[in-house]
């Protein structure tokens, strides 16, 4: 399934995010952040919920979902203060605000031409 939002696209069977078609460089768990997100939209997600569903059963200080939610912002081309994208929910935790669609394309087909064969 793919994610559309501005320029953006989450492939989720790829686990890639693209831009323009061209791969993003994300964290494996900023991209879960952003899946996350985008599965809630428009909910406002508590930070509380966002560490259980990153960091499952470890204690993590809030500065790192503060970083990762930073990595997410500037992979994405986001701005705090002007959110196209991601908002902050002063004193709960953020919500994605932009438009976005879903899909049911499926992730990226196989390379045309390759074939693999195993011999026994």
């Amino acid at each position: 399934m793919r994610i559309r939002f501005g320029q953006f696209v989450l492939d989720l069977g790829t686990r890639e995010l693209l831009h323009r078609g061209k791969t993003a460089e994300v964290s494996p768990k900023a991209f879960r952040l952003l899946e996350i997100l985008l599965e809630r939209r428009p909910e406002a997600v508590s930070k509380e919920d966002l560490q259980n569903l990153l960091w499952p059963s470890v204690f993590v200080a809030e500065g790192n979902l503060s970083r990762l939610m930073n990595e997410v912002r500037k992979a994405i081309g986001d701005d705090a203060e002007k959110p196209r994208f991601i908002r902050t929910v002063h004193g709960f935790g953020y919500a994605f605000s932009g438009a976005a669609e879903t899909d049911g394309t499926p992730s990226k087909p196989a390379a045309s031409g390759v074939i693999f064969k195993l011999y026994w």
